[in-house]
């Protein structure tokens, strides 16, 4: 499931009965800062790559050409994530967050 309000575009994923995970992103110009989270109970079995890869079809349909991410450096599953869709450019890091940039071209 999908929705655009006021530049911000969510998507949520549901298994038969509960939230798999969800995900947006808040419109900035050509780029967007992006959220994705997976439930406990559903981490490690390919559904953050599945919603990512629906996220990144979305956003290309809007002429975003860039995300911005923030994540904590010690989530290296959302860091592996990142790299199977591209690669991830470290703009900064601080306070054990590392901020990248995802190239959609």
């Amino acid at each position: 499931m999908g929705d655009n309000t006021n530049g911000r575009t969510w998507l949520v994923m549901y298994d038969d009965q509960n939230i798999v995970g969800d995900s947006s992103y808040f419109i900035e110009r050509d780029s967007a800062n992006v959220a994705i989270t997976i439930g406990d109970n559903y981490s490690g079995r390919g559904f953050g790559k599945q919603l990512f890869s629906e996220l990144i079809l979305t956003a290309k349909k809007e002429n975003i050409k860039l995300f911005n991410l923030e994540i904590l450096s010690s989530n290296q599953r959302m860091l592996n994530l990142l790299n199977h869709f591209g690669n991830p450019v470290l703009t900064s890091e601080s306070n054990q967050i590392k901020y990248l940039d995802l190239d959609l071209n």
